[in-house]
């Protein structure tokens, strides 16, 4: 039998004001088109012809339609009965007995709850069982999708959760045959589990890292697809990110070392382009997992067995130093983008340093400022574990009235930031004084080194090229 679709969609019509219809009016209306779904679903699951699963499938996409219309004219005004009602009856519907998905209406039955989900206000209205229930499904399913295209080489697993149990990445799995939920339903199930976890009263320490586990391991498939799943996977272990630092340190710790890598492969195979809204997404979500998580890679750095984290620091500043300098000019920092800090002031400004601050209202900036505050961090965190306690020896003897004074050997640290003043591009050299900005700020150089460094940078200010010259006076003013 078909829907009754006059009775659901008695509320487009101008026969019928909607404004007049509540809750209990929508929780009636849905409450009548879930049998005609289960129904047809049984219909379509037993039919023995394909022009009778036609027939079925058609009429479940009616049902479809039909439910998504009541949803997104009611979602508004749905209470917390009503939405556990839908999101329990698309969750059954959509899983079959053996916890694969019901292929005819998955894509739309999913987005079903979209109307509900964009709005923050009821995702958290969604009662802790309701919103487990959506959540698990998402997880399940994309956990199936990830099996069905991890690589056949074992993945090696590392221990996850920072408190001794658990492991964030199984061995590798075998693929067994390509996966039956296609890219845009992968999405949908993404989309979701970031509006689950966007609402302020998520209960993310229930799930925390069966969320984080699914998520990683989707970004770490072989050569992902860089799209709009991909920006929701991100955005999904930002979430992680800030509820997990301050009570699992260890966890993010753990979470945070095994994402520089993919973000170091991201900035060195896609350019920068401010036209391309989703690239820059992606990129400005990469920027808040690294600003979040700085404190605890500093942490790692101290740690004695430090050296593939360190390894991973180093090549991520690399890249992103490389990556700002193939920024066109009108891309990076602007001096019409800055304004003197008020060094008197008392209001906090999350772009700033003690000479100099973003100014107001200048969005275009914040991410090129954030990329070269995080060039700094990630630069102290190097130098903190060179060769500086030889060097100090070595200033000690030097400068002892029992010898003579002797030209002191060169750090390694310190060539690395000496060696780009001396390039003859502009580009190069430009973006390394920019970031000598932010460098200077974070690490405490010794007398001599500074020295030097001001002695490059006073030859940088003699330069033709104005770009170079202005930002290296602003760099000897550090």
């Amino acid at each position: 039998m078909l829907v009754p679709l006059s009775l659901v969609y008695v509320h487009e019509t101008n026969h019928v004001n909607r404004d007049v219809l509540d809750d209990k009016t929508y929780h009636r209306i849905v409450e009548t088109v879930f049998p005609y779904t289960i129904s047809e679903k049984h219909e379509y699951l037993t039919a023995n012809t394909s022009t009778s699963r036609n027939t079925h499938r058609n009429r479940l996409l009616a049902c479809a339609e039909a439910l998504k219309a009541v949803v997104r004219a009611g979602a508004a005004r749905f209470k917390p009965r009503t939405i556990k009602a839908v999101a329990v009856h698309v969750v059954d519907t959509l899983t079959l007995t053996d916890g694969s998905l019901f292929e005819p209406i998955t894509q739309d039955y999913i987005r079903v709850l979209q109307p509900i989900l964009k709005h923050k206000y009821l995702v958290e209205l969604l009662i802790s069982d309701t919103w487990y229930t959506i959540l698990d499904f998402c997880i399940t399913h994309i956990t199936r999708y990830v099996e069905d295209h991890e690589s056949e080489v074992p993945v090696p697993s590392r221990s996850f959760s920072g408190l001794g149990s658990g492991s964030l990445l199984s061995s590798g799995r075998t693929t067994n045959g390509s996966s039956t939920i296609s890219k845009q339903v992968l999405e949908d199930l993404f989309s979701t589990i970031v509006s689950l976890v966007s609402a302020t009263n998520a209960p993310l320490f229930d799930r925390y890292l069966e969320i984080s586990e699914c998520t990683l391991r989707f970004v770490l498939l072989p050569n992902p697809a860089i799209g709009q799943v991909f920006q929701h996977a991100l955005v999904i272990l930002s979430a992680v990110i800030a509820f997990a630092r301050t009570d699992h340190t260890g966890f993010t710790l753990n979470l945070v070392t095994q994402i520089l890598p993919i973000v170091s492969t991201f900035l060195h195979g896609h350019s920068f382009s401010r036209k391309d809204e989703l690239l820059s997404s992606i990129r400005d979500e990469m920027l808040i997992i690294l600003i979040q998580s700085r404190l605890h890679l500093e942490k790692g750095v101290q740690d004695k067995e430090s050296g593939s984290l360190l390894a991973d620091l180093q090549t991520l500043s690399d890249v992103l130093q490389a990556d700002y300098a193939k920024f066109s000019s009108r891309d990076q920092l602007q001096f019409d983008d800055l304004e003197l800090s008020d060094v008197h002031s008392h209001l906090h400004h999350p772009f700033q340093l003690p000479l100099i601050r973003l100014r107001a209202f200048v969005s275009r900036g914040e991410n090129v400022w954030a990329q070269l505050q995080i060039i700094g961090c990630l630069e102290r965190l190097l130098s903190s574990k060179s060769d500086n306690r030889g060097d100090k020896a070595g200033d000690e003897e030097i400068n002892s009235e029992e010898q003579p004074r002797k030209r002191r050997k060169k750090t390694h640290t310190l060539e690395r930031y000496l060696r780009p003043l001396l390039l003859s591009d502009e580009g190069a050299k430009s973006t390394h004084i920019q970031a000598m900005i932010f460098i200077l700020h974070e690490i405490q150089f010794g007398v001599d080194d500074l020295r030097e460094i001001l002695q490059q940078l006073q030859a940088c200010v003699h330069d033709k090229r104005g770009s170079i010259a202005s930002w290296a006076f602003v760099a000897i003013a550090w």
